[in-house]
């Protein structure tokens, strides 16, 4: 690199040379050797060695002496020669610290000034442009100036200086002296056919005529522009660029301002390449001290937060971001997790998540096992859309490195910019280079990690499985308590769906009641029909309070005993008659039911209520299934040691999906006319009387449900309590309930026993009322407005001890079960309960008192 530099280069020890390049030789007319032998401030002329070692003394003291500085040389020859000499350093070399001097023949330039300085004051712009290059402003600053210097030296209206990205093979804008100029595109390739030709020649280009080529950019049509010329930098025998300049007067580009312009892009060039090796050489210094740092982190170091952290922020010192991430592959799941985000956020790509690897940087780069460069948009890429959520977070390049571990791409390090066009060449060297310590270093923290997280798992799978085991009873009731609120949600609207099916014949048989009163007359029929009403009414009270069973297994509290299926599906086919019997579409062929009843009345050991229920849900189901008439048959029979019975329907049928779902909770095929519990609580109910429930269903065919329980002979028949007889008369009793049907049912119930009642509607009346009267028995419901059963009957126990209250509640059930009784309460009862049930407790109740 040094050898094949444009200008002179010399590394120093001090004033000794220890290096001399080529061009060293060439400016000074001694050989190399003579060079690396000699004094440095031998090869300056006489005239100029004072200043030189007084720069020097100044320099050594730590002042800042800006570069170039400019010396008279006096060559091997004796010629008398003007360079630009730089000194960066102290840079550490194998000897120590040393300097390296470089200069650049500046004898041409000298000569045009003291030329230009004769001539007209319009030609003195280009010793000011001179100076700029030869000043201490920034690159960018230097070249905006010369292109504002240029422009204006030839009284232009417009320019661009382009230089060569070697990574891209294209001319990229480096500055404009317009913002207009902004408009072009960043790179020649697309529309600067002038820029291309003078840089592909090395010679200036010129078009006094803009605007009649057919190929004139759209914006400096629109800008007027009528003349353009295109001047190629050189630095020695490199092409670094272009420098375009233009203007809005046709045929305004002669040969002395071409002269003019050439001249000083020349200079131009010189610049370029002298800050090229400058920063090349600071460049390499700062990465080598960049990398020893991070290959000594890395080595001892497994915290890969803080490696990460380090490395972003001093690779940011060589390459300029704005966004750094560390992209792991997860080749199990096909997927990405980012591990390591620095720098401008994109929503929904922070740091831990994980996204699809399929049109990512990353999997390209493991396909290719290479480095890649992007700019937004790529309209050719065929996962544009998959990125578009960077370029629209203002990402617009990107650069995407391979991360190695043993042979395999196992990451990805992709750094964005905010600029097109960030990253070149350089970036990719120097990234590349710091990148390689990265992989290996990720892959020994994985599995530390890993080993760590293993050795913490097995530390926690110990300490669980005596937490376990100390614990197992605690857990199993815990799972066990679960298990039955899950129930209890699942199977609470069936409870609702079979309420809504005993309500059916209530309301039917009441109907006709009270839309046939000659039915009155007929006193068989109307008891008759009032039965049914009861019976029905005591199964929905029945079915309300088997709420429990859904948050409960069936403990010894619930009653099993023989069960006469025959009786039992008699019965229900009475019971479900106003349904089976209706008229309207739903039966528009009307149903046919048939009983092929066993002899010898098969006996079932369990609950009549939740049997009934059973045959009552699948007589339903089944007419529902027969929307335009049928038969039902129901059968029962015996099947070894346990009793059978079968629903038959001639309807619609299943499919075999629908046969497999049927008894799932919440599956229906009727809409919303349907809950999707009916068969999940018939297989419920089966299930807690250790039965078995088939489905045989044909679509268009009908469907089968068969129901086998164990005999009656197979537990013990249990013998029912017997029941005080006798209600207590002539007590004076206070109810208060906030429902009033409720408040005169129970009136009524107790004015029948000879007993006399006020009714109270809230908790605050009734307590109004005790303190005026003198009762002998307080009825109270619990919840009530203003003042709750719980708070009236513990200020009753306050005043008067010892005093009777009974809660009449639909919470009757639920407390018995958690064993709760409200201070002052003596006896909780639930709702709905029969006349002669309440009036029996109510009497045993009063006895005891």
């Amino acid at each position: 690199m040094v050898d094949e530099s444009s200008a002179a280069l010399w590394i120093c020890e001090l004033t000794a040379v220890r290096y001399a390049n080529p061009q060293a030789a060439a400016i000074t007319g001694y050989s190399q050797e003579e060079l690396s032998s000699m004094e440095f401030w031998n090869i300056i002329h006489p005239d100029h060695q004072a200043m030189f070692h007084d720069m020097r003394a100044r320099r050594r003291s730590g002042e800042d002496i800006p570069n170039p500085i400019e010396y008279k040389l006096l060559t091997k020859q004796g010629e008398v020669r003007w360079a630009d000499f730089s000194v960066a350093g102290p840079v550490d070399f194998f000897w120590g610290p040393g300097f390296v001097v470089s200069a650049v023949d500046a004898t041409n330039r000298k000569r045009a000034e003291e030329i230009i300085s004769l001539r007209n004051p319009q030609l003195e712009s280009l010793f000011d442009i001179a100076g700029i290059l030869a000043g201490v402003a920034s690159e960018s600053e230097k070249y905006s100036s010369v292109m504002n210097r240029l422009v204006e030296m030839v009284s232009g209206d417009a320019g661009t200086i382009r230089i060569l990205d070697e990574s891209t093979e294209s001319l990229v804008r480096l500055a404009v002296s317009e913002l207009w100029l902004d408009e072009l595109p960043v790179d020649h390739r697309s529309h600067s056919a002038i820029a291309s030709q003078a840089f592909r020649t090395g010679q200036p280009v010129v078009v006094n005529d803009y605007l009649a080529l057919d190929r004139a950019n759209p914006a400096l049509v629109r800008a007027e522009i009528q003349s353009v010329a295109a001047i190629p930098i050189w630095s020695g025998a490199r092409k670094l660029g272009v420098v375009t300049v233009c203007s809005m007067s046709p045929n305004f580009f002669g040969r002395e301002e071409i002269a003019m312009l050439t001249a000083v892009v020349e200079g131009l060039g010189v610049l370029m390449e002298k800050s090229r090796l400058a920063g090349q050489l600071l460049r390499s210094s700062q990465e080598n001290k960049i990398v020893d740092e991070l290959a000594l982190t890395m080595t001892s170091n497994l915290d890969m937060d803080q490696v990460y952290e380090q490395f972003t922020t001093e690779a940011n010192k060589l390459v300029k971001f704005d966004r750094a991430a560390i992209n792991v592959i997860d080749g199990g799941r096909n997927s990405l997790v980012v591990k390591c985000l620095v720098g401008s956020g994109v929503p929904g790509m922070e740091a831990g998540t994980v996204f699809p690897l399929d049109g990512t940087f990353t999997q390209l780069v493991a396909e290719l096992g290479d480095t890649i460069m992007r700019d937004y948009p790529v309209w050719d890429d065929p996962y544009w859309e998959t990125k578009r959520y960077f370029a629209d977070s203002g990402l617009l390049s990107a650069i995407c490195i391979p991360l190695f571990a043993q042979g395999s791409v196992i990451a990805s390090f992709t750094f964005r910019s905010k600029e097109p066009g960030a990253f070149n060449h350089n970036d990719r060297t120097v990234l590349e280079r710091l990148c390689t310590y990265i992989g290996p270093a990720l892959a020994n923290s994985e599995l530390y990690q890993r080993t760590r997280d293993t050795e913490d798992a097995l530390r926690e799978s110990n300490t669980q499985l005596q937490r376990t085991l100390a614990n197992l009873e605690e857990a199993q009731d815990q799972i066990v308590q679960r298990e039955r609120m899950e129930a209890l949600g699942s199977m609470s609207s069936g409870i609702a769906h079979d309420f809504n099916n005993a309500l059916t014949p209530i309301i039917g048989y009441a109907e006709l009641l009270l839309n046939q009163p000659n039915v009155l007359d007929d006193q068989e029929t109307a008891t008759r029909y009032v039965r049914r009403i009861h019976t029905v009414a005591a199964r929905a009270a029945e079915l309300v309070r088997s709420i429990r069973e859904f948050y409960r297994p069936r403990d010894g509290n619930q009653v099993f005993g023989a069960v006469d299926l025959n009786a039992t599906v008699l019965r229900e086919i009475e019971n479900t008659e106003p349904v089976w019997r209706r008229d309207g579409p739903a039966t528009e062929g009307g149903i046919n039911i048939r009983t092929n009843l066993a002899h010898g009345r098969p006996i079932a050991y369990g609950s009549e209520g939740d049997l009934a229920r059973v045959i009552s849900n699948l007589i339903i189901n089944a007419i529902d299934a027969m929307p335009m008439g049928g038969t039902l048959t129901i059968s029962t029979g015996f099947s070894g040691r346990m009793a059978e019975f079968r629903v038959t329907d001639t309807g619609i049928g299943m499919s075999e999906e629908v046969r497999r779902r049927a008894e799932e909770p919440f599956f229906t095929t009727k809409g919303d006319e349907g809950s999707g519990l009916g068969l999940a609580i018939v297989h419920g109910i089966v299930e807690r009387h250790l039965g078995e429930l088939t489905i045989e269903s044909i679509a268009g065919a009908g469907s089968t449900f068969t129901i086998r329980l164990p005999m009656g002979d197979a537990g013990p028949q249990l013998e029912e309590p017997e029941e005080e007889s006798g209600a207590i008369g002539g007590l004076h009793i206070l109810v208060a309930d906030d429902d009033e049907m409720v408040r005169k049912l129970i009136a009524e119930y107790l004015i029948s026993a000879d007993n006399t009642v006020e009714t109270a509607s809230n908790g605050r009346e009734a307590l109004e009322m005790w303190h005026a009267g003198s009762f002998d028995l307080v009825i109270t419901d619990r919840r009530m407005p203003e003042l709750n059963g719980d708070q009236f009957a513990s200020t009753i126990e306050d005043m008067s001890p010892g005093f009777p209250v009974i809660m009449l509640t639909g919470y009757g059930d639920m407390m018995h079960d958690i064993r709760e009784s409200p201070r002052g309460v003596d006896l909780v009862i639930s709702k709905p309960v029969s006349r002669d049930k309440f009036l029996q407790e109510v009497s045993r109740l009063m006895k005891r008192n």
